[in-house]
């Protein structure tokens, strides 16, 4: 049955039922969120991770040292918002239109596999809870585009694609130009992210083996879908650099990268799968009694389980605290255990519906997967990249939610876990404002209009707005000209935003041998006026100067000194020339 009859003069009693009440309350949490996102979008600024995109998409110079080449995409974008507000906000545009995308394709596919009876409110349903599951991100960092979120929105988008291409009535061409542009999408995640687009381009091609009219055309639309994808990230590729500089980039950002990440591919796998297991068996430690008698519903198929396991869920959740999200003490992401469990309570509970042929089950162990794809190659922790690709973990959950069963009871009781996993999520979305990543206030108290040179206005709490004006008199004693050369000793690029200087030929150094493989490459560098920043990370000792920074006719200048609030960084500024 569908969710909602086509028949639009419903009785009020109707609308009162359990199933269109899970219904407004997904599409509430969609709307809550992201109206939550667009408040979130001028707040904060962050010294690290943020700051070094903002950089790559200003100075997208060809002779930076890279292993993703991020910025070929980003500089666009940055090209087309010019300030850190439009920027987040092109973010937040990406995010929910890939998301949008991959919902309605695959409720399509569901509706072709008879799993969904057509139904413009069900489609509203899994589009909100999508999009819902993709605003996710917003625990971990702000909007700002990156090899994450364009990668996570790649994915969604060719998943989308490909999944509307197999589902549609079109002709042959149209269906090759939708494959062309899911290869596109594919095109930009390999560009950002290649062991991820490598990964998602797998889960692809499975799928056109089973959803395809015929082995043949499979194989055909498979090869338009990756030669696109090749096609594509070669005209990025030229648009921004030559083969010969970006190979080089390529070869020297590995290396550079090795001297913080010296993990063989092989070790990361083992190191995955352990990963994998460890938040596995927390997640069925901490939600053991729902996740038990969902199984005893799938034996049993009597419906009282499948209440108890609801009762259980919302109990486990408000006492153990697992609608809060963020980050401890700003350097640890809160696990996914209640979110994956939610996952999984879904899937065996359901397990008759999408298990009910091969194809069906090829389409959910995608989706599912598709996470674990876009997380492959990360030097994180498994869990930690997999949370800011939740899309299609909430798509399934939402297809389930108004999925046709032979009892209502059954479907409303499903609808209530899947309501239960949207709710859990925007909450933990809200909440993770308290605790944003490396800022010492929360996201609430950053209300301090300031504006960044070339950036444009940011608010920020008062002690941040504090190390800003002491970074602006520094620049005024020494006086530092927009565009210097920056050395940034080290983990902080904001430093660079903040003084409007140019990052030395990579806007992150992590250390000093990090910083000496630059300064040997780079010996032109040393002939040029610059701007040296240390940080003692809050340990009250700064990190000693390369020699070779020191070694300049002019000497060196103390220009100031400035405390970032998270962690009481203290930063000295020094002008080199």
């Amino acid at each position: 049955m569908p969710l909602l009859a086509k028949n639009t003069s419903i009785p009020l009693k109707r609308l009162l039922r359990g199933r269109y009440l899970v219904c407004g309350g997904i599409l509430f949490c969609a709307i809550a969120v992201s109206i939550y996102c667009v408040w979130m979008l001028d707040r904060g600024f962050e010294i690290t991770d943020e700051a070094y995109y903002i950089l790559l998409a200003k100075n997208a110079d060809p002779s930076m040292y890279y292993i993703s080449a991020q910025h070929w995409v980003t500089a666009l974008i940055w090209h087309i918002t010019g300030s850190i507000y439009s920027f987040r906000a092109a973010g937040l545009l990406i995010l929910i239109s890939s998301a949008a995308l991959l919902a309605v394709g695959s409720y399509r596919s569901c509706v072709k596999a008879n799993i969904i009876e057509g139904d413009r409110v069900s489609l509203v349903v899994v589009i909100a809870s999508a999009i819902v599951g993709s605003l996710f991100y917003a625990t971990t960092i702000n909007l700002s585009p990156n090899y994450n979120l364009l990668a996570s929105a790649a994915a969604y988008s060719s998943a989308g694609l490909v999944l509307i291409g197999c589902s549609c009535s079109a002709g042959t061409v149209e269906r090759m130009a939708i494959y062309c542009l899911a290869g596109c999408a594919i095109g930009v995640e390999v560009v950002c992210k290649a062991s991820s687009g490598a990964s998602t381009l797998a889960i692809l091609i499975v799928w056109l083996a089973f959803f395809e009219r015929s082995f043949l055309r499979s194989i055909a639309f498979a090869a338009i879908m990756a030669l696109s994808s090749i096609c594509f990230a070669v005209i990025l590729l030229m648009e921004n650099t030559t083969f010969s500089a970006a190979q080089q980039s390529l070869s020297e950002g590995l290396a550079l990268f090795r001297i913080v990440q010296s993990e063989a591919i092989s070790v990361r796998l083992i190191r995955y799968v352990s990963q994998f297991w460890q938040y596995f068996s927390a997640s069925l430690t901490a939600f053991a009694l729902p996740v038990a008698v969902c199984v005893a519903y799938a034996i049993t198929g009597r419906v009282m389980f499948l209440k108890v396991a609801v009762a259980a869920l919302v109990v486990i959740l408000l006492w153990g605290r697992h609608f809060i999200g963020g980050w401890s003490n700003g350097s640890t992401l809160s696990p996914p255990y209640a979110v994956f469990s939610m996952l999984l309570m879904i899937l065996i509970a359901t397990f008759s519906v999408w298990s009910r042929n091969l194809k069906s089950a090829t389409l959910f162990g995608g989706l599912v997967l598709l996470p674990y794809s876009v997380a492959m190659g990360t030097g994180n922790a498994l869990f930690t990249q997999v949370v800011v690709t939740l899309a299609p973990w909430a798509t399934v959950a939402a297809l389930l939610a108004v999925a046709s069963y032979p009892q209502s009871v059954i479907r409303d009781t499903v609808a209530a876990i899947a309501l239960i996993f949207i709710v859990t999520i925007s909450l933990q979305i809200f909440t993770s404002g308290d605790r944003p990543y490396h800022m010492a206030e929360p996201l609430r108290k950053q209300s301090k209009s300031v504006v960044l040179p070339n950036l444009g206005k940011v608010k920020v709490d008062v002690r941040t707005a504090e190390f800003l004006q002491e970074v602006t008199g520094a620049v005024r004693k020494c006086d530092i000209a927009p565009g210097t050369i920056f050395w940034g000793l080290y983990n902080i690029p904001g430093v660079a935003l903040a003084m409007d200087a140019f990052p030395a030929t990579t806007p992150w150094l992590n250390n000093a041998e990090q910083a000496n493989f630059v300064i040997d490459r780079q010996v032109n560098l040393l002939r040029e006026p610059s701007v040296i920043a240390l940080n003692d990370e809050g340990r009250g000792e700064m990190p000693p100067i390369p020699r070779k920074l020191m070694d300049f006719p002019a000497g060196l200048k103390f220009c100031g000194a400035a405390t970032f609030p998270y962690a009481n960084q203290r930063i000295q500024i020094w002008k080199r020339g």
